[in-house]
């Protein structure tokens, strides 16, 4: 707000971790070597540094470093860089391993050291400038007082939007107003913008329905205010679809959506998912063998747990993953796996946090009835509620399901029926947005949850 801002923050943020990462690269070599940077060969020092700046990058994105609702003085961002910081150290190690360049291993103390402090004085240099440099706006919310409370709570991590009015005017009411009701709605309107300097409105009742005051929103949106709905609010500060707001309007006029009938995109995704699955099927052997004994040693019954699931376009197929609950654990029908549920066994409560439980899925992504990025696997009990629940709910099933996707990484396992609903405002999001960048960003989320156990 305008929304184009948001990502314009991010983007000179992570320009402006380029140049401090490169600069500290150039300084490292310097104090150590007396020598600039690509001194002592340029062909493999060039791919040392490529290598190490984006795995630097791709590990701030990881902790979240890229969140521009975080506070850069914290001790919880400290750690993070930190955190954030040795990962890319410890992948640049294993690059040298390859390129074992001596002068580049004796650096890497140095230049720890030294984008540590020069990141944290970068950030702490950019919080202070944007809190300083940045203009407050003034928004107005047209429809009732709830709704603007859920705008309100959409806005709070962002200071500057400030909800200075709320409008209520009857917008997607059942009867139509009198001429002389839209007539005053519309004086109203334009005076509050007026005396509260607004330059945002939010549309904040559903997408169904028209406003009554339509024309003077035009009128204001052609003097230059950004009119926005709660979809694209939700979107742009959320990175989810509001499930509640959607309707099949919205579907057919919305941007998005247009990967669904790309056959290009499809083949490129199914040949990158068989790709990615041999490939781990093949490195994840020898702790997939581990896992499985710990698995069969820990408690009585198979290792796998074959299952039922719910696939692209409704099909079933049988999906297959370690077994992390005890034997029968569903003999009095199905339900969802709770916070410690006691079902899970002990084996399988490790199993499930690091995700090692979900590792024989890649056969399922071999065979083609998974993907390795989706929304997850559901079963039909619960689809046939959750459908009753949500007209909308449906739509997930135009994708294969995945190993991933970005409701996982986004929000923690389903163990509701509301949970599942607010999984589903991340799958549309998903849907809508997919491509092979998302697909990226969330593999590296993925990263996070494996090695630090934050799964459930």
């Amino acid at each position: 707000m305008p929304l184009k801002r948001l990502a314009l923050r991010r983007s000179l943020l992570m320009a402006g971790d380029l140049l401090t990462l490169f600069l500290c690269l150039q300084a490292a070599f310097l104090l150590r070597h007396h020598r600039p940077l690509f001194s002592l060969g340029a062909g493999p020092s060039l791919i040392v540094v490529s290598c190490t700046l984006a795995f630097s990058l791709a590990a701030f994105y990881v902790f979240d470093l890229y969140d521009i609702r975080q506070e850069f003085r914290t001790v919880r961002f400290v750690i993070a860089l930190l955190e954030s910081l040795a990962l890319a150290a410890l992948l640049t190690l294993a690059v040298l391993v390859v390129f074992p360049l001596q002068a580049w291993k004796n650096i890497l103390l140095i230049e720890l050291a030294l984008k540590a402090g020069a990141v944290f004085l970068w950030r702490l240099c950019f919080s202070l400038v944007l809190k300083g440099t940045t203009p407050q706006r003034n928004i107005l919310v047209l429809g009732s007082r709830d709704q603007a409370e859920v705008a309100r709570s959409v806005l709070s991590p962002y200071p500057e939007y400030r909800i200075r009015a709320v409008l209520s005017c009857g917008r997607g009411g059942k009867t139509p107003p009198s001429e002389a009701e839209v007539k005053k709605d519309s004086a109203r309107l334009k005076r509050l913008v007026r005396e509260k300097e607004i330059q945002d409105i939010i549309l904040a009742g559903p997408a169904s329905g028209t406003s009554p005051v339509d024309s003077a929103l035009v009128g204001l949106k052609m003097r230059g205010l950004n009119v926005y709905d709660m979809m694209t609010l939700y979107e742009a500060f959320l990175f989810k679809v509001p499930a509640a707001y959607i309707e099949k309007r919205w579907i057919f006029e919305s941007r998005g959506f247009q990967r669904l009938n790309s056959r290009a995109f499809e083949r490129t995704k199914r040949l990158l998912d068989v790709l990615t699955a041999g490939a781990l099927l093949l490195i994840l052997a020898p702790l997939g063998v581990v896992a499985a004994a710990a698995v069969a040693l820990g408690s009585r019954g198979p290792v796998f747990y074959v299952q039922e699931r719910v696939g692209k376009n409704g099909r079933p197929f049988r999906l297959i993953k370690f077994r992390t609950m005890v034997r029968d654990a569903e003999r009095r029908g199905p339900r969802w796996a709770l916070e410690n549920d006691p079902r899970v066994t002990a084996v399988g409560k490790w199993l499930r946090k690091t995700r090692v439980d979900e590792w024989p899925q890649l056969w399922n992504v071999l065979r083609g009835e998974m993907s390795v990025i989706g929304p997850r696997p559901e079963r039909k009990h619960f689809t046939r509620k959750l459908s009753r629940a949500n007209p909308v709910y449906s739509l997930r099933f135009a994708l294969k399901p995945g190993l991933t996707g970005w409701a996982q990484v986004h929000y923690r396992y389903a163990a509701s029926e509301g949970d599942a609903l607010e999984k589903l405002e991340y799958e549309l999001y998903y849907l809508k947005n997919m491509s092979f960048v998302l697909d990226a960003l969330i593999l590296l989320k993925t990263v996070k949850i494996v090695l630090f156990r934050s799964g459930r």
